[in-house]
């Protein structure tokens, strides 16, 4: 009976694991990161604006991948559209790749525009608490697997209950599973069946690269257990040549083989192993700087409009906008009419603006806080 609930209990978290890969498999990157990082690498300046508002709207759901991609191509999203689309992910600064992209970009950005993007270290974003909950799940899912494996190979010989061991695994222990069912089979000698699942495996999942890569070198560890079984060699009996070659597997890293290795040579007292205690990576402490609105009569508030001339995006740099304050750019053509008025977001003191609705001309940009005029600067819109 403790068997039965166990199971309809795991065939509930498998369906709730199922749910949520399937969620963030088409959330993340719009369902398809190969194809907006393509769109990434081949654009050109005069694409910047569409760019950006497409990074914009499959946020906060971008991949470390495209987040990547989109920090080294400088010549067409700059630092403002940078800091904009990492602060729209909070993620971005919790992945050293993405942070050691934005190192090494040549067009660095400055203190400010990184401590927008590290704010995101104290926030738990859209993406990271899906990802959580599918690693709450997968954990139970693990650890009942493991009671219900754990039950039928102490309360039955391992011939009878290779049946349920094999069904078990085959419904609910995905492609860990799969491994996990080799060794199966070859503690009962059972190399074809072994040969058999390890070749299906690629038929039955979609393997990444590094999934690929992994399943590729378990076939060395598969090599030196074949061997042991045609030498009728127990499991607890290497020979010398072996244990360097399980020593190899177990230096390359690569999971499951490194671990069915690591095992090994735990289990002939060739190898001492202590479980690593891993630490948090230190983050970068940035110390929040506390700003002071500024009296909206003071005429010398910075308020800056760039590149000029413009062709497809302004971006305006202002002082810092707090909550609650409205900000606002009115722009004018030659005859004194407000074709375009732009409002700024508070909490920020840049915006990106999209110019591509303006036909070429000069325009008189006035701006306004709190319905104070603050300052005019005159652009020059050129295609």
């Amino acid at each position: 009976m403790i068997v039965i609930i166990n199971s309809k209990y795991q065939s509930r978290t498998k369906n709730k694991i199922d749910s949520l890969e399937n969620a963030l498999s088409e959330i993340i990157d719009g369902g398809n990161t190969e194809e907006l990082n393509y769109e990434i690498q081949t654009s050109f300046p005069p694409d910047s604006i569409l760019l950006r508002n497409d990074l914009l709207s499959e946020s906060p759901y971008l991949s470390d991948t495209v987040m990547i991609s989109l920090i080294g191509q400088e010549s067409v999203l700059s630092s403002e559209m940078v800091t904009e689309i990492l602060s729209a992910n909070p993620h971005a600064p919790k992945s050293t790749r993405v942070i050691e992209a934005l190192t090494n970009r040549f067009q660095a950005l400055n203190e400010e525009q990184l401590e927008l993007i590290f704010e995101g270290l104290s926030l738990i974003g859209p993406k990271e608490e899906i990802e959580a909950e599918l690693s709450d799940q997968k954990t139970i899912h693990s650890k009942n697997l493991n009671k219900l494996l754990h039950y039928y190979k102490k309360s039955y010989p391992k011939e009878i209950a290779s049946d349920s061991i094999y069904n078990i695994l085959t419904d609910y222990g995905g492609l860990q599973g799969q491994y996990e069912l080799i060794s199966e089979f070859l503690s009962l000698n059972d190399t074809i069946k072994a040969m058999q699942i390890y070749s299906a495996i690629p038929t039955m999942f979609t393997l990444n690269s590094k999934e690929l890569e992994e399943h590729e070198s378990f076939e060395d560890y598969l090599g030196i257990r074949f061997n042991m079984i045609n030498q009728e060699l127990n499991i607890l009996t290497p020979d010398s040549s072996m244990k360097i070659l399980l020593y190899n597997i177990l230096g390359s890293n690569h999971v499951p083989s490194s671990t069915f290795a690591r095992n090994m040579l735990i289990a002939t007292d060739t190898l001492l192993y202590f479980e690593p205690i891993i630490l948090p990576e230190p983050g970068l402490k940035l110390t929040k700087q506390i700003r002071k609105w500024k009296d909206v009569s003071d005429k010398t508030l910075l308020f800056t409009l760039y590149p000029n001339p413009a062709s497809y995006y302004l971006i305006a740099k202002y002082d810092f906008l707090e909550s609650g304050k409205v900000g606002y750019i009115d722009f004018l053509d030659a005859t004194g009419h407000i074709c375009k008025q732009v409002y700024l977001r508070p909490g920020s003191s840049y915006e990106v603006i999209n110019i591509t609705d303006l036909p070429s001309g000069l325009y008189l940009c006035k701006y306004y806080t709190e319905n104070h005029y603050i300052s005019t600067i005159k652009v020059c819109i050129s295609r």
